[in-house]
């Protein structure tokens, strides 16, 4: 009997109730269990069916124009090297992937694997993907070690893994040059601590005769991972090994007065900085692209964004500095990830497809000038305009900035992430506008978190 397909009219269908997907998630099932019992299989020669002739899988991500082109390009491959045994089905899903992925797994219709999700963790909490631990131990192509080891991290949760990194990105300073030598600052020498880099900004800043903000040097005080503040300073979020929420500890709380401090420290008045937010443009006319802000924050696509916006402007990256206690320089990690639906017609191809993909395809993907991939041994691939931006550097850089993917943290390894992160945002707006301190505002958010923690904790 062949296995469902879905169709694009089944798939609007499923969209139509997407409000499903979410009560779903809202009842926070058990964790996925373990790959079935049939040993699955590892290799990359011939595949195990599970029923005679080619097997089509179902396959969902969020790319879609260009970089689907590009996606299906890969998958072509994919195609070739299994013998067309497997085929793909690929089906661009551009919004709101996660609900319509926890949808299709509550009607039965689920796609065989998926990807465009930061948060696997949750989503395997929420029941939409299956452990993998079977699979990777019998698997003689996957290779962890040869990974990104944070990134690796955030697939895991309670001990069980629940997909694979795809893209391992990571997201950090990004400079104008031409700037800092304005200033006398080496734009190529890492700036090491918060206290230098605030010395820095200050001679970077500038107003107008109304005493307007003209020129800010870095004012995101939201990155993708709240707990950034966190991690200056040594600190962390969440503790993995004991399934620990750890907001409210001493070295996160100095993590986010390190950044107000730098805040009023830089600006005199936050509310300044805020003007300028507030009235920044976007693009071509946005203040890094006019020169009106030295310092943005971004992954490694973004030179090649802003060289398409304003190729004048002279760029380069670095880590977030250390505060006080911090032992090392700073990356956001950024990226997606590869799983296999609860539910899915084909789980042990689906795996022989999500673990090639890793190995193989994301360094296509990072080929194709897209995401930076997450196989170590790897890093160094040169996008085609990054001679261009970075000249001769473009080489050294672009090995650099992927392996700074090794310095970022696992904070997706907990179903509570996305709710803890936007939580963390909110309190730390009050701190920095000092509605509250920053002792208060870490001592709420690790009661509001832990309360949510609680609905997936297992008797």
């Amino acid at each position: 009997m062949l296995a469902k397909r879905i169709t694009r009219r089944d798939f609007l269908k499923l969209s139509s109730v997407a409000a499903a997907g979410a009560a779903m998630a809202a009842c926070a099932p058990q964790p996925a269990a373990p790959a079935p019992a049939a040993e699955p299989a590892g290799g990359a020669e011939a595949p195990q069916a599970e029923e005679a002739g080619p097997v089509t899988l179902n396959y969902w991500f969020c790319w879609s124009g260009i970089y689907q082109e590009k996606q299906r390009a890969i998958l072509d491959v994919f195609e070739q090297e299994f013998d067309d045994q497997i085929k793909i089905a690929d089906l661009t899903v551009p919004s709101n992937i996660r609900d319509k992925m926890l949808t299709a797994v509550a009607a039965d219709a689920a796609p065989d694997c998926a990807a465009c999700f930061g948060d696997v963790v949750t989503l395997a909490a929420k029941g939409a993907f299956i452990s993998i631990d079977d699979y990777v131990k019998a698997s003689s192509i996957i290779k962890l070690d040869a990974l990104y080891e944070p990134r690796v991290q955030a697939t895991f949760w309670r001990g069980k893994q629940f997909g694979l990194p795809y893209n391992c990105s990571a997201e950090l300073l990004i400079w104008n040059s031409d700037v800092l030598n304005e200033v006398g600052v080496d734009p190529t020498k890492q700036i090491e601590t918060w206290d230098e880099f605030t010395e820095v900004s200050k001679k970077i800043v500038k107003y107008d005769d109304n005493g307007n903000l003209a020129r800010a040097a870095y004012t995101n005080w939201f990155p993708r991972h709240s707990a950034t503040w966190f991690w200056i300073n040594g600190g962390d979020a969440y503790d993995a090994t004991n399934d620990k929420i750890t907001i409210d500890q001493p070295q996160n709380v100095e993590g986010l007065q390190t950044l107000i401090d730098y805040a009023w420290n830089v600006y005199g008045d936050v509310a300044k900085a805020d003007d300028f937010n507030a009235g920044a443009g976007a693009e071509a006319q946005g203040p890094f692209c006019i020169g009106a802000m030295a310092a943005t924050y971004d992954g490694d696509w973004g030179p090649s964004t802003y060289h398409s916006w304003c190729p004048d402007i002279k760029m380069w990256p670095q880590l977030f500095p250390k505060a006080a206690k911090g032992t090392e320089l700073v990356a956001c990690g950024a990226g997606d990830f590869q799983a296999i639906l609860r539910g899915a017609p084909h789980p042990d191809q689906a795996y022989q497809f999500i673990e090639w993909m890793v190995m193989k395809g994301n360094k296509m993907w990072t080929e194709a000038g897209v995401d930076t991939n997450c196989v170590v041994a790897d890093a160094g691939i040169v996008r085609s305009d990054w001679p261009e931006i970075f000249g001769d550097k473009a080489a050294e850089l672009s090995k650099w900035w992927a392996e700074a993917a090794a310095l970022t943290k696992p904070v997706e390894n907990t179903p509570v992430y996305g709710f803890m992160n936007d939580e963390l945002r909110r309190v730390f707006d009050l701190a920095i506008h000092k509605q509250i301190t920053a002792e208060e505002a870490l001592a709420e958010a690790q009661q509001n978190v832990e309360a949510e923690n609680e609905k997936y904790t297992v008797s």
